[in-house]
């Protein structure tokens, strides 16, 4: 149900995204392939990393799945997906 949102991060920081209702980063609770703390987001400029939380359904950068816990800098115009690829 959220294909395409997206979100903007204009401040460094530490940031949740998933179905949580305390997430920063909140997705519909109608996804089923998307967990409540799917993944964190690590904005300290110039460098953006993302750390799989492991939910139930990968994180994806560019059509590759990231490994339970793994966190993976992001380098500019990459395309994150969580739950389902």
């Amino acid at each position: 149900p959220d294909a395409g949102k997206q979100f903007v991060f204009d401040r460094p920081g530490t940031f949740v995204v998933g179905r949580a209702a305390d997430a920063d980063a909140r997705l519909s609770d109608g996804d089923p392939y998307v967990s409540r703390r799917h993944l964190l987001v690590e904005v300290a400029p110039p460098i953006c990393r993302v750390l799989d939380l492991r939910g139930l359904n990968p994180a994806f950068i560019d059509g590759e799945a990231l490994a339970p816990r793994e966190s993976r800098a992001l380098v500019g115009g990459e395309v994150l997906r969580l739950g389902f690829s």
